[in-house]
């Protein structure tokens, strides 16, 4: 009896040892996607302080064209077209790139979840009472 009673105690040792360092993982990565939501955040902000800065400056660059027409103006020679499309091309480009973000975190988080069950797997077929 007092063999069981010295596996029990071992066991749970060892149980409460894996739940602690399981609980620090998860603080780890709890930092880490309070981390990276502030990063996304950060890009997102960019992203539109860049727009509007962007579009400001087409703008002027617009009013500057039509101030001044004509071949000795450098502005005039560039084709709004090709613009547009630079930018169509890059927008093109970030949302596919998100798209991929997306898809690869989403796997992320289904590999850690799978990492997490292995050690349950485990102790589950391990048995509280089997020789170590």
């Amino acid at each position: 009896n007092g063999r069981s009673v010295a596996k029990l105690l071992g066991t749970l040792k060892t149980l409460t040892e894996e739940n602690e360092k399981l609980v620090k993982e998860n603080e780890a990565l709890r930092r880490q996607k309070v981390e990276a939501d502030e990063a996304k955040e950060f890009v997102k902000n960019f992203k539109k302080e860049y727009e509007a800065r962007f579009e400001h400056m087409k703008t002027a660059l617009e009013v500057f064209r039509s101030q001044y027409p004509g071949a000795s103006n450098p502005a005039s020679s560039i084709a709004p077209s090709l613009t547009s499309t630079t930018l169509r091309s890059r927008d093109e480009r970030i949302s596919e790139l998100e798209k991929k973000n997306h898809i690869l975190n989403r796997i992320l988080l289904k590999e850690r979840r799978r990492f997490k069950e292995i050690p349950e797997v485990l102790l589950r077929h391990k048995g509280p009472f089997s020789e170590g």
